[in-house]
């Protein structure tokens, strides 16, 4: 079944969404990344990275944001899901959840109506699961991130390990011996989870 947005993108506006968002999004990818040409440290490169970014953004907030209603896949939508999780957690700075929306609406978006992309971040995502089971990816510790983050159980879990920290150096004889080796292996433990 083909979404709204995989229609709008493809067909009723496709050369709109060519020239006005997916060209000018690909420069300004490219020029930041210095792929196009070598910057240097003068005003113009300045302001040649200044438009790079402006270009950008300019093209992430020219795709219409993506809803249950208006996407079809199921990965789309379970994007979704995942991003609102995330949303009612984090308490970041206004910039960093613009920043992170501006990120949902391009990747749910590409992903929708570009099989290109869509597949590779299907096989992306496989690797990194995978990397993640296998130990190669190094999990957060139980209780991170903590700042601005809106996650009582992370905080149950900081407050638990601090009192279990404040037991043993209490109840250590010689006061601090061994609280260091085990705060180290309960990093460990939440490492290894």
């Amino acid at each position: 079944m083909e979404s709204e947005i995989t229609k709008d993108i493809l067909s009723t506006r496709r050369n709109y969404f060519i020239e006005k968002v997916k060209t000018p999004l690909k420069e300004g990818l490219l020029a930041i990344g210095g792929v196009t040409k070598k910057r240097g440290n003068g005003i113009m490169d300045y302001l040649s990275l200044f438009w790079s970014i402006f270009k950008i953004v300019r093209s992430v907030y020219r795709y219409p944001e993506p809803t249950t209603t208006n996407t079809a896949k199921r990965n789309s939508h379970t994007m979704l899901k995942i991003f609102e999780h995330f949303f009612q957690l984090d308490r970041a700075t206004p910039g960093y959840t613009l920043i992170f929306k501006a990120i949902r609406r391009l990747f749910i978006i590409e992903y929708e109506h570009d099989e290109h992309i869509s597949d590779r971040v299907d096989i992306l995502l496989m690797d990194l699961v995978q990397a993640y089971l296998d130990g190669q990816w190094e999990p957060p510790h139980l209780w991170s991130p903590m700042v601005y983050w809106n996650d009582s159980k992370a905080k149950e879990k900081l407050i638990l390990a601090m009192d279990e920290l404040a037991n043993r150096v209490d109840n250590n004889s010689n006061e601090h011996e061994g609280a260091k080796e085990w705060l180290e292996s309960q990093i460990v433990k939440s490492l290894v989870r």
